[in-house]
């Protein structure tokens, strides 16, 4: 498997490869500039009009946000579980976020739903919390 940055600035690659890696940034047909280039764009311009694919995209897009979505909330209810055991052995609020580089506001609001509901699962304590759990800036 190869990876390719399309925008590198270091090194000096081939012209054919520059001239790929800029049309793979920008697929319009300003930047077709060789046979090669031609050949994938109008590849590309047919499946780009092809309603199978669409669909297919659309479903597959679907699918990957559904994943996305599961994802983010198992990592909060994660979150939430590591919260509970260091509220439990009595970290402050100011030493939980030294630690897990969360907000103490979200700390708090987390820590004032286990305290009033000791008796609810992780689950129930996201929901009843306002604040996001993992702060965009942390966010992958």
């Amino acid at each position: 498997m190869i990876f390719l940055y399309t925008r590198g600035v270091n090194g000096n690659p081939p012209a054919d490869l520059a001239e790929l890696l800029r049309y793979m940034e920008d697929t319009t047909e300003k930047n077709v500039c060789n046979e090669s280039i031609r050949r994938l764009h109008e590849m590309v311009q047919h499946t780009k009009q092809d309603a199978k694919v669409g669909l297919a995209y659309m479903k597959w897009y679907e699918i990957e946000n559904m994943c996305r979505e599961e994802g983010r909330k198992e990592g909060e209810l994660v979150v939430i579980t590591i919260l509970r055991n260091l509220v439990r052995q009595n970290y402050s609020v100011e030493e939980i976020s030294h630690l897990t580089e969360l907000p103490c506001t979200v700390i708090k609001e987390i820590e004032e739903q286990l305290n009033s509901h000791p008796e609810w699962d992780n689950e129930q304590v996201l929901a009843g919390i306002q604040s996001p759990v993992i702060p965009e800036r942390l966010k992958l």
